[in-house]
């Protein structure tokens, strides 16, 4: 597609609050291309479903996924054409349905990539939970997940093939549909976490960094080497693995698994934590930005639990606890924090 479209000029479109200079701008740009007349095209059909489903009062997040699938044409047709991406950011709008989805979706992309193996062209989808949400849905094969605040589930629209993979950034947690003939692995970039059939937690790190923690049955922890992966460490119910990009090594512990967990009934617990864990949880739960700013910090250990705490109540013990300050700064749609030793 030629040019690029504001994501909130998208938002306004879909929704039908766009005005007529933005109604204008973007016929203009979909007159540029054929891809970009096909996106447009592609775009007043999600606008239809979006008016469908606001009239519901119940409907379960898989259906919405279906019917919008239905509606962009990936249940009966394929697209032709250049391999790539077809289909770019789009639905932000969903943000405007949750009310009426049972479990949200928030944000979906639907596009198609080259199978180069086969000549053909695969489907993938991609759902997102922005900051201070969580997302609950099903995969092609009854796997249920549950996907935190501020992470993103990439997954073909249909599992083909001796492994079942999905790409995940952020955090979820997974409960995989037994299928031991065909293993389920959550990659994250190199670092996979491999199973057959079981419960478990994932989450991905900004540094790099991959932490796993198994409830039910057995994962190993993999790394890709040459295309196939090899187990770094096979874990038992109640043990959590993390893997250290920086050092390229696996530790693990069968100690508090009810920590990594925790988010999943809106819970916020921190276990012996520094600052630093502290503050990236923060971050990702409730879409602020932190800047440090303190000069000691590093020597601070955090233990607490907080159901379904407000972030100005964590910051609150935080300050009651360690000599640091937090100063909250709002530009626009973005909060940043300077964390601060207290004078």
């Amino acid at each position: 597609m030629k040019g690029e479209l504001d994501d909130r000029l998208i938002e306004r479109y879909v929704s039908g609050n766009e005005t007529d200079e933005d109604r204008i701008a973007i016929e203009e740009w979909a007159g540029l291309s054929r891809d970009n007349a096909a996106f447009l095209a592609d775009l007043k059909k999600i606008s239809q479903d979006i008016d469908m489903l606001s009239a519901m009062k119940r409907i379960d997040s898989m259906s919405a996924l279906k019917e919008v699938k239905r509606k962009l044409g990936l249940e009966h047709r394929q697209r032709h054409g250049k391999a790539g991406i077809v289909l770019g950011k789009i639905l932000t709008v969903w943000k405007n349905v949750a009310a009426v989805i049972i479990v949200p979706v928030l944000l979906l992309s639907v596009y198609r990539m080259s199978d180069r193996d086969h000549g053909q062209s695969v489907g993938w989808t991609e759902v997102a939970s922005p900051y201070g949400v969580t997302s609950s849905f099903q995969l092609p094969d009854s796997t249920v997940v549950q996907l935190n605040s501020h992470s993103r589930l990439t997954f073909p629209t249909a599992f083909e093939g001796k492994e079942r993979i999905v790409e995940l950034d952020g955090e979820a947690f997974f409960r995989v549909k037994a299928d031991k003939s065909r293993p389920f692995i959550v990659r994250c970039s190199d670092i996979g976490v491999r199973a057959t059939g079981t419960e478990f937690n994932v989450l991905k790190h900004g540094n790099g960094n991959v932490t796993a923690s198994l409830c039910n049955g057995s994962i190993d922890m993999v790394k890709a080497f040459d295309g196939r992966w090899e187990s770094l460490v096979s874990l038992v119910p109640g043990q959590t693995a993390f893997y250290y990009s920086s050092a390229d090594e696996v530790l693990w512990t069968d100690r508090n698994i009810e920590k990594y967990i925790a988010w999943i009934d809106g819970k916020v617990v921190f276990s012996e934590d520094s600052l630093e864990a502290v503050l990236e949880m923060l971050e990702r739960a409730y879409g602020v930005r932190f800047i440090m700013k303190a000069k000691d910090y590093g020597k601070y250990l955090y233990t607490g639990t907080f159901v379904k705490p407000s972030l100005d109540r964590i910051l609150k013990y935080i300050e009651m606890t360690t000599p640091i300050e937090f100063h909250r700064n709002v530009l626009g749609t973005e909060e940043t924090i300077e964390v601060r030793d207290r004078n």
